[in-house]
Formats: C-alpha cells, sequence, structure tokens
C-alpha cells in the first residue's frame, strides 16, 4: 500500500503546528499535493469560515488553483449583502473546508474477528489563508467565467455567461463581492480504516458495497416538494 504520509509532499509542514485546525493521526494524513488538489477540484462545494467578530459560515462553490504562493489559491464570491464579504480585506484568516464522502462503519463488516467498535469514514480538506477582496471589474468577471466553466459540462455546455446581455451581467457583478485566497495552510484527514488488515479493508469495501446510499439532490428536492404540497 503507499505510504500517503510523506512528509516533503507539501514544503513547509506548516500544518504541523499548533495552529491546525483538524487532528489528524498520521495515518489518516495525506499530504500528495495533486491528490489534495483533485481532491479540490472534485469536491467543490464548500464552507468558507471567519471568526471575526463571530463565527460565520457560507456555503458556496470555490475553485482552486494551482501554482501560486505555497499551496495554489482558491477563489470564489458571496452576495455582496453577505456581512461575510466585509472580511475580505487581505488581514482577515478564513478557512474553507471540503468535504468528500462519508459513512457509518459497521464492525460487523471486519473479517479479522478483533475487537472493534462502529466508526464514521470520511475524507475532508481544510484550507487556510488571508482573504483578498477583488476588486477589478475585468477580473471578476473572469472569476465568474471561470466557475461557470468548470461546473457546466466541458464537452457539452448547457449555458454561459455569454447568454446574458453585457449590462445584465454587470449588474450580477455589482451584486456580489469576488474573494481570492492564497492557501498557507492545507490539511488533508482521509479516515478509511486503510491502516487496519487487509481482510479488514475488504470487509469495509464488501459493507459500504451493500449500504443504502444517501439521497441525492433530485430525491431530496422531490420529498421536500411533496411534504410541502
Amino acid at each position: 500500500m503507499r505510504d500517503v504520509c510523506n512528509w516533503n509532499a507539501l514544503p513547509g509542514n506548516s500544518f504541523m503546528n499548533t495552529n491546525s485546525s483538524l487532528y489528524i493521526p498520521n495515518h489518516h494524513r495525506i499530504t500528495d499535493l495533486e491528490v489534495i488538489g483533485n481532491f479540490m477540484r472534485e469536491f467543490a462545494f464548500a464552507e468558507l469560515i471567519t471568526a471575526v467578530p463571530h463565527i460565520r459560515v457560507t456555503h458556496l462553490p470555490v475553485s482552486y488553483e494551482a501554482g501560486s504562493g505555497k499551496y495554489g489559491k482558491i477563489i470564489g464570491h458571496v452576495a455582496k449583502a453577505n456581512p461575510q464579504s466585509e472580511l475580505f480585506d487581505g488581514e482577515q484568516d478564513g478557512l474553507i473546508v471540503f468535504h468528500g464522502p462519508h459513512a457509518y462503519i459497521s464492525p460487523a463488516w471486519y473479517e479479522s474477528g478483533k475487537p472493534a467498535v462502529p466508526t464514521w469514514n470520511f475524507a475532508v480538506v481544510h484550507a487556510g489563508g488571508k482573504l483578498r477582496r477583488v476588486d477589478d471589474d475585468s477580473l471578476k468577471e473572469k472569476t465568474l467565467e471561470k466557475l461557470v466553466r468548470q461546473f457546466e459540462s466541458e464537452e457539452n455546455p448547457t449555458w454561459g455567461l455569454d447568454q446574458l446581455t453585457p449590462e445584465y451581467q454587470k449588474k450580477l457583478r455589482q451584486a456580489i463581492v469576488v474573494f481570492e485566497m492564497e492557501i498557507d495552510s492545507l490539511e488533508a484527514k482521509f479516515k478509511l480504516g486503510l491502516e487496519r488488515s487487509a481482510t479488514d479493508v475488504e470487509g469495509i469495501l464488501n459493507g459500504l458495497n451493500q449500504t443504502q446510499p444517501e439521497r441525492s439532490l433530485l430525491e431530496f428536492t422531490q420529498a421536500e416538494i411533496n411534504r410541502r404540497a
């Protein structure tokens, strides 16, 4: 099994200090920047968390760009009316949390026969840095175009900003605040049970294969429509 605890993969080891936002045992820590970057791109609907003057969380899609600073940067936007936008001054810290798949793990799935308890397996990435407001209108436009391209199908896009008039696009840009955050701390935790024996890992895979999947957004939306009827 590949060693995922390669401390040299991320330069600076900034996550190995008391300011860490996440408890990560070594066998759950991922340090391969390519793996982490792909994770942030795949699970791009994240939480932007700030703590001044109090804790505030905004749920939003973001875009990760490699090649800037130590670990790359994240760009996104919030509504201008969102009070969190007032913190994008380049001085305030932000934490962006990316969530991957997760599921309950039953000890009945383990094949080794050793004593075990229930647990929950999951994968997350925490990215931290200073939040900076982007005021240049051309950069705001490029940011929105990038986000649309990212989430529309690249092969068969069904919608683009060019379907809106320039006047309408400008009004939209005036109603949002675009930010970018150069990442200065990066932590990834993949708690998947892979440190267990090969037979237990096989049991986990078999158990997950038989687990009822979570409701999709389609199913959840339809249930809410029915509830409100």
